[in-house]
């Protein structure tokens, strides 16, 4: 299923950020060397089925002209698909992330950038001061003496692309609007670098000065050109025709600060114009190179190299982060997932090696069963999409917000991520159909030749000293804690529902470390419940809310699971990109439905008082698993037997049913009797049972009916009516018209 509003749907979605993380109290006595009282070593062999098509990339065949890309499943050296241990670790591991409510800290600590026009009056636009929306003016240099980056301030105006074709002999209109001149520093190439020009101040309704060249003009500037989006100048109105005069520079320079410096060159890396710059040493020359930039109290505050340039978020993915809860980031505890695979703390030095260790899964069967799958398009999600990747808490039921501006972006003190991502499981393998303009560029294609449904892999996992608890932990991972209908997604294509599949763990080799422990079956069992109770236990008891909180029922096991569950295809896996747009524009929220039915975003989140590493909380022993298996089938037997006795009741309710249609009148209203006061007697508090009681007794007291009975049923409405009194029923005034009609009639009979 998929949530839509408007066109706004996506293959992914977001397990939820919690306050609360999980941080073992045995971190500490973790060791290769020193073995643990309850530790057990050995290896799991696990079966992979795929219930879709898999494809784990291996030979990739890149797109041309003639023919779309190609990519085929990895494969060993006999030529048969191989799927790497570490795709399994990434698969299974993400799961115990989110089950043991683990840090949230494996992700790059980023500095994103943002350039959204979606919207005039958006986050974006509101960060450019004055009526001109956009940056000043400025030359960058490197000061070489001073050890640091400068800008000297100039003015700028904008001159139109027809003037400059006309300023300089040596560029015609056809070698300024070819294709391959669009780009900023293809243009400077085409100039041959900064050119001086002459002009002439103006005015334009919608530009402050605008320069209008004059061989000579009385001002002089430098040709300052950031490229051209689109179309040509010359092919449309919407199409950018203005470009720019930098001139009057100031006399003293303005330091930039190393973060801005910073945040400048990380946008900046992959740009061809920032190359061009470089290699042709521009900062350290005159005039240096053209910038745009904004400050705030006389303090340049971010730097681009366009007018309308891409700014750095305020916020690194690590700040927003924290901003659901700092200890995901900051503090030196692992987790439960770093205890188990391994860790290493690049600050504090420490590291920690792991105790498992995943092998490489191998195709079983002499034959190869692959498919290829035809033409599409991978899409290409990016996070910094942020009605998606960022926590909406003002999204309604539905995922919508009421405008645009209250969209939360990387820009806000208190953004918060959505979480971990995961792709949704899908029932069937059904890639994107090719549009009329995709049909016709092959260069964007890929043909993906997946391994078929039913092709079965097995690996082993190898495990050394884990705790009972971690080995429950790692089997809870393998198959979400035996969640029938469950699934992981692995490989390429997991938007159009490839890679969906299953672990069983089809033979063990286990060595505890005292003889006294459970073994075989009876260990891993034993394993898995010690997990379930101390993540139940750890998350109830760091709860503020112990009564209505429960692991198993959190948001994020919820979202976990349904997650894991197939659905539908959708038909259009991702957004185009005017879709993408247009959802800035509105207010949508790009997710699909969460377990609640709604975009995971709009979850409440848990408040919780302290960290699990604050809580003295323990696995549980083996004397306490015991006696915890001894009350759930005490339990059981009792639920059992509840069971049987309402089965019985169920069955002697319909046998006295079938008993009482055969009756006569009398007999059906003697029989009604007995089973309104025996009822009333289970439930003397029922006003409803003991009104409906006083008018049968009433009815039957009347002369036609007590004239109908014999004595065999006097007698029997006797003994039905004997156990009620005036302590048993309150109101004894049909009774006791009744006690006297059959007293009466009892009489005559005699």
């Amino acid at each position: 299923m998929t949530m839509q509003t408007g066109n706004v749907h996506a293959p992914y979605n977001f397990i939820p950020l919690s306050r609360f993380i999980f941080l073992p109290n045995w971190a500490h006595q973790v060791s290769h060397d020193i073995p643990f009282s309850d530790g057990v070593s050995g290896s799991l062999q696990v079966e992979l089925t795929c219930h879709t098509p898999t494809l784990v990339g291996g030979q990739q065949t890149p797109a041309t002209d003639q023919q779309p890309g190609r990519v085929e499943f990895f494969k060993g050296p006999d030529g048969k698909p191989v799927i790497a241990g570490s795709t399994l670790k990434g698969a299974i591991s993400n799961v115990l992330e989110i089950a043991s409510f683990a840090r949230f800290n494996r992700l790059a600590d980023k500095r994103y950038s943002v350039r959204d026009l979606s919207a005039a009056d958006n986050f974006y636009f509101n960060q450019f001061h004055g009526k001109s929306k956009g940056g000043k003016s400025g030359w960058l240099r490197y000061n070489a003496q001073e050890g640091c980056w400068q800008i000297t301030p100039c003015k700028m105006a904008r001159i139109h692309q027809r003037d400059i074709i006309k300023a300089f002999d040596d560029i015609t209109e056809k070698s300024w609007t070819a294709e391959n001149n669009s780009k900023a520093h293809q243009r400077y190439t085409l100039l041959k670098g900064i050119r001086d020009i002459c002009f002439a101040k103006g005015r334009h309704k919608t530009k402050d000065t605008i320069a209008n060249w004059e061989p000579s003009g009385s001002c002089k500037g430098k040709l300052v050109v950031t490229g051209q989006p689109g179309q040509a100048f010359n092919k449309g109105k919407s199409s950018k025709k203005w470009e720019f005069v930098f001139y009057a520079p100031d006399s003293a320079p303005k330091t930039i600060a190393q973060s801005v410096m910073h945040d400048f060159k990380f946008i900046h890396s992959e740009s061809d114009d920032w190359k061009y710059w470089q290699k042709n040493n521009a900062a350290s020359q005159n005039p240096g190179i053209p910038v745009f930039y904004m400050e705030e109290g006389h303090k340049i505050t971010s730097i681009g190299l366009a007018f309308l340039y891409r700014l750095a978020y305020k916020n690194t993915t690590h700040d927003a982060v924290k901003h659901t809860q700092i200890s995901h980031i900051d503090g030196n505890s692992p987790d439960l997932p770093a205890l188990m695979f391994g860790h290493i703390d690049n600050e504090s030095g420490h590291s920690l090696r792991g105790r498992v260790n995943i092998g490489a899964a191998r195709l079983q069967g002499e034959t190869v069963d692959e498919i290829e799958l035809p033409a599409t398009i991978l899409g290409s999600p990016k996070p910094t999409y942020y009605p998606a990747y960022i926590r909406q808490p003002k999204a309604d039921e539905y995922g919508q917000l009421s405008s645009a501006r209250d969209y939360k972006t990387l820009m806000n003190q208190d953004v918060e991520l959505s979480g971990w991502k995961r792709y949704q499981t899908f029932k069937e393998a059904k890639v994107s159909q090719l549009d009329e303009d995709q049909r016709g560029n092959t260069k964007v294609q890929v043909k993906l030749v997946p391994v078929n449904t039913g092709s079965r892999f097995v690996f082993n996992i190898h495990f050394h000293n884990l705790r009972e608890v971690e080995l429950g932990a790692l089997l809870w991972a393998l198959d979400f804690g035996g969640k029938e209908g469950a699934y992981h997604t692995i490989g390429m294509g997991k938007p159009f529902g490839l890679g969906r599949v299953s672990l069983k763990v089809i033979d063990t080799h286990l060595q505890t470390n005292r003889p006294e422990q459970y073994q075989g079956a009876e260990l891993l069992q034993k394993a898995t419940f010690s997990f379930t109770h101390l993540m139940q236990q750890a998350y109830a008891t760091a709860s503020t809310e112990q009564q209505t909180h429960s692991w198993q029922k959190s948001p994020q096991l919820q979202e976990l699971y349904y997650m894991a569950m197939p659905c539908n295809n959708p038909s259009t896996p991702y957004m185009k990109l005017a879709e993408h747009a247009d959802s800035k524009k509105n207010g949508n929220l790009a997710t699909l439905a969460s377990a609640s039915g709604y975009p995971s975003s709009s979850l409440d989140l848990p408040t919780h008082k302290s960290l699990a590493s604050d809580l003295s909380i323990n696995p549980v022993s083996d004397e306490q698993y015991r006696n915890i298996l001894k009350e759930q089938q005490e339990k059981q037997q009792r639920a059992e037997q509840e069971r049987l006795q309402k089965e019985q009741e169920k069955q002697a309710a319909a046998a006295r049913a079938e008993e009482r249609a055969k009756q006569p009148e009398s007999v059906q209203k003697v029989m009604d009797l007995e089973d309104k006061v025996k009822k009333y007697q289970q439930e003397p508090a029922n006003s409803t049972l003991r009104k409906d009681l006083n008018k049968l007794m009433g009815g039957m007291a009347k002369a036609d009916f007590i004239a109908a009975l014999d004595a065999a049923l006097i007698d029997r409405c006797q003994q039905a009516i004997a156990p009620l009194d005036a302590t048993v029923l309150p109101d004894t005034k049909q009774l006791n018209k009744l006690c006297k009609a059959l007293e009466k009639a009892m009489s005559q009979h005699a």
